[in-house]
Order: C-alpha cells, then structure tokens, then sequence
C-alpha cells in the first residue's frame, strides 16, 4: 500500500511540474470559405484603404473590436468599407445597426472601422470571420477577414441574407488600413 502511494504521489509531482502551458494541438479543418472578395471596395468617409495586401511584414498582433455582426445588412453586393470618422460611422450603423441599439463610442484619432459585408445569399449559415488584426513595419493596419459559407448538405435557414461584420481596429489617422480575405 505504501509503495503505491509513493508511485502516485511521484507520478502527481511529475506531473505538478510538467503542468504550465499546455501542448501544441494539431489546428482542426477550417470551415469551407467562400472565394475573396468580388464586387466593388468602398471606401467611406477617409483616407483609408480596403486592399489586398501582398508581402508586408506584420510587426504586431492589434486588438480588434466587434461592433457588430449579423445576417441582414441592406448590401446587395460584397463590399469593404473603411470608415475614419464620425459622420461616416453614423451612416454605417444606421445601415446595420437594430432599431434602437446603442451606437458604440468610437475614437477616430486612434481607431477604424472595417465594415465587411458578403452581399445579398440565397439562404442563411454564410458569415463573416475576423481571422486577425495586425500594426505592420509600415505602420499601416492589416485586418485579415474570412468568409464562410454553409457546407454542401448542411440545414440552413431558407430565407434571404446579407451578411455583415463591422469591427475597430487601433489605427493612426494616417495609417493605411489593408483588409485581405483568407481561406
């Protein structure tokens, strides 16, 4: 008895100083994405940009914000809006937003918006993803987006949708702001 007592307490201290961060896990398939952008690139209110970045270096992970999501934007095309200021932002939320909701406090000297929208689906089970938001060497912002799409088979909703994302992103005035689809 004592000797299996002495086993589990060496095997729990073993196992005491081998905890702390946990083991790399194998990443699981990613959702069908549907293709990058088509259709037109808006750019609203600023000097942002909404294009797709090439060989830039990232130099730091940003904190993105979600301001919004959801499957009923008046959008009938794909687009991607870049918004610098409040005029702008005020139009955007009235063009997503649910009647009455509190519109967000938003700091244009030191934040974007991003506003992706897929334009008008057949059926529900298609969004938009934030995949990641990153300051580059250049200072400009990359915002890297995803689109998904329901998979061949899968029940969904049989109704017209539009769906949308809007986020903030840390970004100079100044600072270009890039938006690339991924798979």
């Amino acid at each position: 008895m004592k000797a299996s007592i002495i086993i589990t307490l060496a095997a729990l201290a073993l196992a005491l100083s081998c905890a702390g961060k946990p083991e790399p896990v194998a990443a699981t398939p990613e959702p069908e994405a549907v293709s990058a952008v088509t259709g037109a690139t808006e750019y609203a209110g600023g000097e942002g940009s909404a294009a797709s970045a090439s060989a830039v270096e990232v130099a730091v992970p940003l904190e993105a914000r979600i301001l919004v999501r959801g499957q009923n934007a008046r959008a009938e095309e794909p687009s991607v809006s870049v918004v610098r200021n409040a005029a702008a932002f005020a139009g955007l939320w009235a063009s997503v937003a649910a009647p009455g909701a509190a519109k967000p406090e938003l700091d244009f000297a030191a934040e974007a918006v991003v506003a992706a929208f897929m334009g008008r689906k057949n059926t529900g089970g298609f969004s938009i993803e934030l995949v990641a938001a990153e300051s580059l060497a250049d200072g400009s912002v990359l915002v890297r987006l995803r689109k998904l799409a329901p998979k061949p088979g899968m029940m969904v909703t049989q109704a017209l949708t539009s769906p949308f994302l809007a986020l903030a992103v840390p970004a100079a005035p100044d600072a270009d702001v890039v938006v690339e689809f991924v798979e």
